[in-house]
């Protein structure tokens, strides 16, 4: 089992450039991912990865690329020369409050088709790490069903990223999320109170022993 950002990436060995152009520059490589959903947020989010680019940022990381054509996004990257580093499976109606369904029972068959469409943006975009959010706890939800639905949806997602070398990540619930779900909702928008699933790094860590693989990691 591992459980930190750096044996993820160890794990998940050199991430492949989705053109030619592609490379952060080696001043840049031990700066941090610029998350274009916390940085630069008054731009338009396809024109946030020249601002990180200009900033001197070399790797970037975000939420969710669906809105955007596979395509847009591989040629932003690589006309700046940035490095991919992660995004987030689709986690369900996110406008409408949702946070994840990886804990829903009823949402399985919805989730996988999720993993399917994150593998096919991952790939041309050349990360090789995805994050899953465990979701929010429904009030009529035993947590202990809850549970057993996220060991066997994230069981399932590692399993079907690993022959493609993409690691899967979880991480409890932080301040830096409500921060990122507050400028992703815009301005004026209410704060994040809802009751998120995962909430310490032991519950996750657990999670992760649960599921038995050795895909699955713990995003520090």
């Amino acid at each position: 089992m591992q459980h930190a950002t750096s044996s993820a990436e160890a794990s998940a060995g050199a991430i492949p450039a989705p053109c030619a152009g592609f490379g952060a520059a080696a001043g840049t490589a031990l700066k941090p991912a610029a998350h274009l959903n916390r940085l630069f947020s008054d731009l338009p989010f396809l024109d946030r990865f020249d601002a990180a680019a200009q900033a001197g940022y070399g790797r970037v990381e975000f939420m969710f690329p669906y809105s955007y054509p596979v395509e847009q996004i591989a040629h932003r990257l690589c006309s700046h020369g940035l490095q991919l580093m992660r995004f987030c499976l689709p986690a369900g109606d996110w406008k409408g409050g949702e946070r994840g369904i990886a804990c829903h029972p009823a949402r399985v068959s919805e989730f996988r088709y999720g993993v399917e469409e994150a593998i096919r943006y991952a790939r041309p975009l050349g990360t090789r790490q995805l994050r899953c959010l465990a979701g929010l706890l429904p009030p009529e939800l035993l947590p202990d069903l809850a549970r057993q639905t996220l060991v066997h949806n994230l069981r399932y997602a590692a399993a079907a990223l690993k022959p493609h070398g993409i690691a899967l990540q979880i991480a409890p619930h932080s301040v830096a999320d409500a921060a990122c779900a507050a400028s992703m909702a815009g301005p004026g928008s209410a704060p994040e109170t809802a009751d998120h699933f995962l909430t310490g790094s032991a519950q996750a860590l657990a999670v992760i022993r649960d599921t038995g693989s050795d895909n699955l990691f713990l995003l520090d």
